[in-house]
């Protein structure tokens, strides 16, 4: 018997592989009464400000960090879509946040890999489009994630082991966590093959496996994954992912997500603050070689410039329904 990814093609019909993937997406996080806001707001001030924010803008910022903190220390709820493309060794997702300490309560942030570079932009007006070299800076889903909701492997393990009980099978697969942080899925599947239920763990240097997140299947018409996150064993949020549709849909052109003339904070030389090149979006990446030469010019002429963080405007913290689970899981990954 061949076990693969199930979840939500085992009750679909059977076709032709979907390049795109919409679902409506509940999440909750659970109140946190010991959390102390102002020094989780201080830190995070000390986190922005070694990363380059400018004091005036930490000044700005700081009373809607303070916010967020107590909204998330209160425990709160928000719902949304979440859109998935794939296209050969492209992924592209597009998903509701939560938006802590701001009117509105949820963005949307895009993230694209198309093997090589990795863009993450957000629906804040006031954002600036980030492009990284490889995929280590990816802050939307995991490779679990993908292969879960899309019910086949977007991303392929590394390796991969079958367990055999009396009860039930377990494979396990091993990833490399968007080249940094040991990661392992653990899928378990009833006497007749039928996917049950996954667990995703990290794995610190010391080969301990720590739970980041479990999978299981709440209805299959429609079809409904609960998803429970955990960060050092505590429970940070629970979604519902509700299939709307699955479609022969092609990826988005990059021009629609990224619009001609755009300003861009380009981060393929390095990713602090002195590295980085702005310059406005033209349709295509320039090579590596030119990327250098701009760098040179804008150095030459004012200096670095500032650096835009696009899910700190306004000091909001950002709070995604279901992908802040990948800087949830690096977390876990780099514990003892």
């Amino acid at each position: 018997m061949r076990y693969k990814y199930t979840l939500l093609l085992c009750c679909m019909a059977a076709g032709a592989w979907a390049d795109s993937f919409s679902f409506h997406v509940k999440m909750s996080a659970p109140a946190k009464p010991l959390m102390d806001v102002s020094k989780e707001t201080e830190q995070y001030i000390q986190m922005l400000r070694s990363s380059g924010v400018s004091e005036d803008d930490l000044k700005l910022g700081s009373p809607g960090l303070r916010a967020s903190f107590e909204q998330e220390k209160a425990g709160y709820s928000r719902d949304g879509d979440c859109d998935i493309w794939i296209d050969g060794n492209t992924s592209q997702v597009r998903s509701f946040q939560a938006a802590l300490g701001t009117k509105q309560g949820t963005d949307y942030l895009t993230e694209r890999y198309d093997g090589a570079v990795t863009y993450q932009l957000s629906d804040d007006a006031n954002s600036t489009p980030r492009i990284y070299a490889g995929d280590a800076r990816r802050t939307l889903f995991t490779p679990v994630d993908l292969n879960v909701l899309t019910g086949s492997h977007v991303v392929q393990p590394i390796t991969s082991r079958r367990e055999q009980t009396k009860a039930e099978t377990i494979v396990s697969e091993e990833y490399r966590f968007y080249d940094t942080v040991p990661m392992v899925a653990e899928l378990h599947y009833d006497g007749d093959g039928t996917l049950k239920r996954v667990e995703a763990f990290t794995v610190t240097p010391g080969k301990a496996k720590i739970l980041v997140a479990q999978y299981s299947i709440v209805s299959t018409t429609p079809s409904v994954i609960h998803v429970r996150r955990f960060v050092n064993d505590k429970l940070t949020s629970e979604e519902d992912y509700t299939l709307k549709s699955r479609n022969d849909e092609p990826l988005p052109a990059i021009d629609r997500i990224i619009p001609i003339g755009q300003k861009v904070n380009d981060l393929r030389l390095g990713v602090n603050r002195e590295s980085q090149v702005t310059y406005a979006w033209s349709g295509s990446l320039p090579t590596i070689e030119d990327l250098k030469r701009r760098y040179g010019a804008a150095h030459q002429n004012d200096g670095a410039g500032s650096l835009t963080w696009p899910w700190v405007v306004g000091g909001m913290l950002i709070i995604v329904g279901g992908t802040r689970a990948a800087k949830q899981a690096k977390a876990n990954g780099k514990a003892a």
